[in-house]
């Protein structure tokens, strides 16, 4: 869905996204939504102005973005997120190859064009973007890597859903995550809820386990449409802290006398 700021934020206080929002995430969490588009609008004039148009998905991982942004903001963190190739935002055709070359563009512009250093990096991959952050994270050597509800291999995934079927010849984007992790040497927070139907729990816990320095943090009670650094307190703060252990704040020198 395609409009100016204005419209959006009229949309919003008339309560017209009101049902898109109840359809995805529930009654109960209508105001934490009306207020995660907000502030993503009010990011975007803050940068931007108030005269062009945006796009607002009906995607959650999208919608879920906003209240990350929100989180990371609050927090003293810049958020840098693209979008892959094929998905709302951005061209092309998506596959595992295309996907890897966009984030790996992403790392240059923030290293090469922004001149952030690697070592005050943290990569944050939610499902199948933990196996994109994965595979980064082997080749450039980050400060941190964060693998949120992310699948040790979306083959493994795929293989009971087509009993019988030579899923392995078949399937042309496996995302091996399974074979990056004991080649990933930064350190890890591996996050998976142990209500998650669609990666189940157990893939987070073969991660942890597999990835030379990494932890889980594993809760209850999340499906795996919820970006758990938003829902759950307790791993927000479990979140902030280890970016705050990888990228202690620069405190700025005093000015002099």
């Amino acid at each position: 869905m395609k409009a100016s700021v204005k419209t959006w934020r009229e949309k919003i206080d008339n309560g017209q996204l009101d049902r898109i929002l109840i359809d995805l995430y529930g009654d109960e969490n209508l105001a934490d939504w009306q207020s995660n588009y907000c502030t993503a609008i009010d990011a975007f004039v803050e940068g931007h102005g108030a005269h062009g148009e945006i796009i607002i998905a009906r995607c959650p991982s999208q919608m879920n973005l906003m209240g990350m942004l929100r989180v990371a903001q609050r927090n003293g963190w810049d958020w840098v997120a693209f979008a892959y190739r094929g998905y709302p935002g951005s061209s092309g055709t998506p596959s595992e190859a295309g996907i890897t070359l966009d984030a790996r563009a992403a790392w240059d512009f923030v290293v090469e064009e922004l001149g952030i250093g690697p070592d005050r990096i943290v990569l944050h991959g939610r499902s199948l973007g933990g196996a994109v952050a994965a595979t980064l994270a082997e080749e450039v050597q980050p400060a941190g890597l964060v693998l949120e509800s992310t699948p040790r291999s979306v083959l493994e995934l795929a293989i009971p859903q087509a009993p019988g079927l030579p899923v392995g010849a078949l399937l042309k984007h496996p995302f091996r995550t399974d074979l990056r992790a004991p080649g990933i040497r930064t350190p890890t927070l591996v996050v998976h809820s142990s209500d998650d139907h669609v990666v189940p729990v157990e893939h987070g816990r073969w991660l942890a386990s597999t990835i030379p320095d990494a932890q889980l943090l594993e809760v209850t009670g999340h499906r795996h449409g919820e970006l758990l650094p938003v829902r759950n307190p307790s791993i927000r703060q479990a979140w902030l802290a280890f970016l705050d252990a990888r990228c202690p704040p620069v405190r700025a020198n005093p000015a002099p006398p």
